[in-house]
């Protein structure tokens, strides 16, 4: 079995009588499948992009492992057109509303360039994470 997805228990019995009566000595072990369960997080925040600023990261993730997640924001100051959304590094179309909902997988980071260099960008995000442990 996969290591990663098992473990190994072992049971050590001392002394074990059978109907002759000669005590025996063993070890047995076996693998159990790991469970994974299902996680979610939501990390939520504001953020205040001036016009001077480059890249602005509102989340990025170092895991070893793959997560899919949905990312919001929404713009009190500004709007969609103002600003480059970047997602695990690369531009995403957002358009020009005052919202903005998508679901990403795999994700791994999230970031905006302020593009207005008349406005500072303001606004709140969330994202809503999930995977397994």
């Amino acid at each position: 079995m996969d290591k990663d997805h098992s473990r190994l228990q072992c049971v050590n019995v001392e002394r074990v009588y059978d109907w002759l009566l000669v005590p025996l000595h063993f070890t047995t072990c076996i693998e159990i499948p790991k469970t994974k369960r299902k996680v979610s997080d939501e990390i939520c925040g504001n953020f205040s992009i001036a016009s001077i600023e480059q890249i602005s990261t509102l989340w990025e993730s170092h895991l070893p492992f793959s997560i899919a997640g949905n990312v919001s924001l929404t713009f009190a100051n500004g709007s969609q057109k103002d600003v480059e959304v970047l997602v695990n590094g690369k531009a995403i179309e957002t358009g020009n509303r005052e919202q903005f909902n998508q679901t990403f997988s795999p994700l791994s980071s999230v970031a905006m360039i302020n593009n207005n260099p008349l406005t500072t960008i303001r606004g709140t995000f969330c994202i809503t994470l999930h995977y397994f442990l």
